[in-house]
């Protein structure tokens, strides 16, 4: 193959020699990118062409149509003529439309529309899984009670190590900003309470949650997903069982005992990384520490938290396993489905959260 030349004759013309083919479309790119004007091109010692080639070339004359410069082909090559032909008519007369810029408030509404469409498969998947649950109380051999407590150790057990590792880092961190900035007022000594209120209500459950989500949430998506592209869901279907109940449920009890244990251990961790980090700066006694972080971690504070882990474990579990169940296609879905139900689950955490705060606050509690 010869790689595409152009030169310009005498009367002005330019002309194409060599092939436009895919092969040589970086050459014939380069050649045609330092022209500014032109009036007719000859394609007549053209040799070979394919659509690549015939693509690059009519980018060159949609550019010098923009510049104002109409262009004509000449040299009665019949090939090129047919694919220029081709091209023209499937994308229309005239340059390429040039793709509109992304209005914001088209956006928001787009995505306005998007969440108003879910509610009623909102409401249809709070149906089901109500069923669920119904059928498994009624018919309970019909539900996989033999791996719960495998998946208690894998979604528990194997996650204690990061979260008890993060709820000491959390915890460490709240204790040195807050004798860091209540320093400034003289207000250190209420470092204990800040620590335990905000460990206890708020970020010890929902750090615990979000480590859950992307640790066992992502794994139940994947195991559910591959299971469902490799048809050993329809096989279940097949022998009588149902998936929700055999696949599904399992995994929301399992995180339903682990999630509050594991927000149980990161709550005593992050108060015990709290002290660590406070009682250095701080001129309070161990002992004094202690007692003003048992007046401050009131009862109410705990149930909150605790509650909200268990929501937190619910709504992680359905949409992780929904989100597997509803791989459809090969590997590729798989790894969509278990991104999705990552983002979704994280997002369901701090949604529960926001609420449950703001109610919270609203009842005076």
């Amino acid at each position: 193959m010869t790689a595409p030349q152009l030169s310009r004759e005498e009367d002005g013309q330019l002309r194409l020699s060599g092939d436009l083919v895919l092969r040589h479309a970086k050459e014939l790119t380069v050649a045609l990118t330092g022209v500014d004007t032109a009036t007719t091109i000859n394609l007549a010692t053209v040799e070979r062409v394919d659509g690549s080639g015939i693509v690059v070339l009519l980018d060159f004359l949609d550019r010098m149509a923009t510049a104002g410069h109409e262009v004509a082909i000449t040299g009665n090559n019949a090939r090129a003529n047919e694919f220029l032909e081709l091209y023209r008519s499937r994308r229309g007369p005239g340059p390429a439309p040039r793709p509109k810029k992304p209005n914001p408030v088209a956006i928001f509404g787009a995505f306005a529309c998007s969440l108003a469409m879910r509610i009623p498969q909102l409401a249809t998947a709070c149906g089901t899984y109500t069923a669920m649950v119904v059928g498994a109380i009624r018919q309970p051999r019909t539900v996989c009670w033999r791996d719960v407590p495998l998946l208690m150790q894998r979604a528990g057990a194997e996650g204690t190590g990061v979260v008890v590792m993060t709820n000491l880092l959390i915890g460490a961190v709240m204790g040195f900003m807050g004798v860091v900035q209540l320093s400034q007022f003289g207000a250190s000594a209420f470092t204990p309470t800040m620590v335990a209120l905000g460990h206890l209500r708020e970020l010890g459950p929902i750090m615990t949650a979000i480590i859950v989500a992307g640790r066992s949430g992502a794994g139940f998506a994947a195991e559910l997903g591959t299971m469902k592209v490799s048809e050993e869901v329809d096989a279940l279907r097949t022998m009588g069982f149902d998936p929700l109940r055999w696949l599904m449920l399992p995994r929301v009890l399992a995180l339903l005992i682990a999630l509050p244990l594991l927000t149980l251990i990161g709550d005593v961790v992050g108060l015990a990384g709290g002290a660590l980090a406070a009682l250095p700066m701080m001129e309070m006694s161990v002992g004094a520490y202690i007692d003003a972080t048992a007046k401050a971690a009131h009862f109410q504070h705990f149930g909150i938290g605790m509650f909200k882990s268990i929501l937190f474990a619910i709504s992680i579990g359905v949409i992780a396993c929904s989100q597997g169940l509803a791989a459809r296609g090969g590997a590729a879905a798989v790894g969509v489905r278990t991104t999705e139900a990552v983002v979704l689950s994280i997002f369901s955490v701090v949604l529960i959260d926001a609420a449950i705060a703001i109610l919270a606050t609203a009842v005076g509690v």
